[in-house]
């Protein structure tokens, strides 16, 4: 195991001198569900990361998107990427003025490059604040009536077809067609008749330079496995094991590497969701620290950005818009959404004993569930200590509790240093606990089994995990959903939806085999708009 992942550091270390030499160039292109929100609303994006026109980039696992006025940024979101592809939603704060913003993704190979513009591969999408009368500043003009000429047009591509049928009363279906295998986004939509003015498109990617020479700066890591987390420790004697661990989730352990700018790395494979993370020092030192995470961000600044042309007339939609809000925050996302599977490793592996607490007798205390039944676990005690072994196999093959490497002990997959906690906590907050019987290596750190003590709703049930630990706020990537609210097409008590009907950021279609979707929507038809970009699979841009 110390093999494999000195072999894994090792690689991630070239990987990331790579792309610091100017070897590799990654740009993040986006396509988003519509061109314009309201305030409160989510923007539900597609990236396709190239590291050339028309090739995805097997590179970066992580893109950053920022949301940017001529304020600065208003709202931020991470997404995953596997083989260049990933979707994302962004939550737009319900304080954001009325006027149009930039969108735009990076990855870490782009924070490399020394003159790289982030403006680049932008595209402008229109915010609407139906609750407030606040403005971003020289974004907004007032004119009588609607102007002519700011929508951008585009020619669809030949090869790529989309045909919309009505099944029955609130339910559609959807068929895609295409000459060629491709990747792509596909978004339908209620057209308020709304200016676009998006005037950048994948088919328009050829004019993003490629090949112009740059000057690759040393101080950033390619994110190879996924994001790189980097925290700030203050107060810490010993910085030899530090872990960052994600409650709620068995996968999310990693293991701080101090730098020597003084900062500690977590190279994650992306952590999913915006969530409370743990830093603990497992050093078994009581130390009382100051932790900070790193913003990853870069804060962009703005480049000429179109001002937003608002008229009367404009009213009609407004409400519908903010109907759409309201709808959205609403109903359960279930109702709205389907996620889509995600690429996680398997940290723990396989459990061989999973131990369900109400299945047995519910005693009050936790040295009453060791003594009955949870037998997999030995406690022992010196000086004054408590400590848990987990029941393991030796190098012969036997069964053993006594190892030279302590056990792995995780509350809802955060690792605990003092044992004694989980001992004295109430049993009744415990759902379930699984026994991991293997070895587990992170860095120069062994541990021989492992076990997860997991409470009903999975985030420590408030129990204090001690001194030498820390809980954060964190922003992690989005899950990727499909949009279509298809559970709610036949429920009476669903309201109509008003603007976005159906979304699905990563689409493959195979050439020649119709790909089929469904999705609820209201009785009004003839406003219904579809739209699809891509990349076919010999790299040429398509839209529909």
């Amino acid at each position: 195991m110390k093999r494999i992942i000195s072999i894994l550091l090792a690689a991630l270390t070239g990987l990331g001198a790579l792309a610091q030499e100017g070897q590799l160039r990654e740009r993040t292109l986006l396509t988003t569900d519509r061109s314009y929100y309201a305030a409160g609303e989510s923007i539900k994006c597609s990236a396709f990361c190239l590291q050339a026109p028309g090739e995805f980039s097997s590179f970066s696992s992580i893109a950053y998107v920022e949301v940017y006025g001529n304020e600065g940024t208003v709202a931020t979101g991470k997404v995953a990427l596997v083989a260049g592809r990933g979707g994302c939603s962004i939550d737009i704060p319900a304080d954001v003025p009325t006027g149009n913003y930039r969108i735009a993704a990076y990855t870490a190979v782009n924070k490399n490059e020394e003159a790289y513009d982030f403006n680049t591969t932008s595209k402008v999408i229109s915010i609407f604040n139906t609750g407030s009368s606040a403005r971003e500043k020289d974004a907004v003009t007032v004119v009588d009536g609607k102007p002519e000429g700011l929508t951008v047009r585009h020619t669809p591509t030949s090869g790529l077809k989309i045909n919309l049928e009505k099944v029955e009363e609130g339910l559609y279906k959807g068929t895609v067609t295409s000459d060629k295998d491709a990747s792509i986004s596909i978004s339908v939509w209620n057209d308020e008749g709304f200016d676009n003015y998006n005037n950048f498109t994948l088919g328009m990617q050829e004019k993003v330079v490629w090949n112009e020479p740059t000057t690759h700066r040393d101080n950033v890591t390619g994110e190879y496995d996924g994001e790189i987390v980097y925290a700030h420790l203050k107060g810490l004697a010993d910085t030899s094991a530090i872990f960052l661990a994600s409650p709620g989730s068995r996968s999310d352990i990693y293991k701080g590497h101090h730098l020597a700018d003084g900062r500690t790395a977590f190279y994650t494979d992306n952590i999913y969701g915006n969530k409370d993370i743990a830093i603990i020092s497992m050093s078994g030192r009581a130390d009382t620290f100051e932790a900070e995470i790193e913003s990853p961000f870069t804060g962009i600044k703005a480049a000429y950005i179109p001002s937003l042309q608002i008229y009367p007339a404009m009213k009609e939609g407004l409400a519908s818009l903010d109907a759409s809000l309201k709808i959205e925050k609403a109903f359960d996302a279930d109702t709205l959404y389907s996620a889509l599977k995600v690429r996680k490793l398997d940290l723990l592996g396989p459990w061989n004993n999973r131990y369900v607490l109400d299945d047995y007798t519910r005693f009050v205390t936790m040295r009453e569930v060791f003594i009955e039944y949870l037998h997999d676990i030995h406690i022992e005690r010196e000086k004054n200590q408590l400590f848990m072994n987990v029941k393991t196999t030796d190098v012969k093959g036997l069964l053993t509790f006594r190892h030279a490497a302590g056990s792995l002990i995780l509350l809802d997959g955060v690792p605990v240093t003092d044992h004694s906690i989980i001992y004295e906590m109430d049993p009744m907050l415990v759902k379930y606990v699984e026994i991991y019987p293997n070895h587990y290596a992170f860095g120069e750190t062994f541990y021989s089994g492992a076990a997860n003590f997991v409470t009903f709703k999975g985030d420590l049930a408030g129990v204090q995990l001690g001194r030498g630990n820390r809980i954060l706020s964190f922003k992690g990537a989005s899950v990727p959903m499909v949009y279509s609210a298809v559970n709610a097409a036949f429920d009476p008590n669903f309201p109509a939806i008003t603007e976005t009907l159906y979304w699905n950021p990563l689409a493959t279609v195979k050439a020649g085999q119709p790909l089929e979707f469904y999705f609820a929507a209201p009785g009004y038809d003839s406003s219904l708009k579809v739209t699809a970009e891509g990349f076919t699979s010999d790299g040429k841009p398509i839209i529909f």
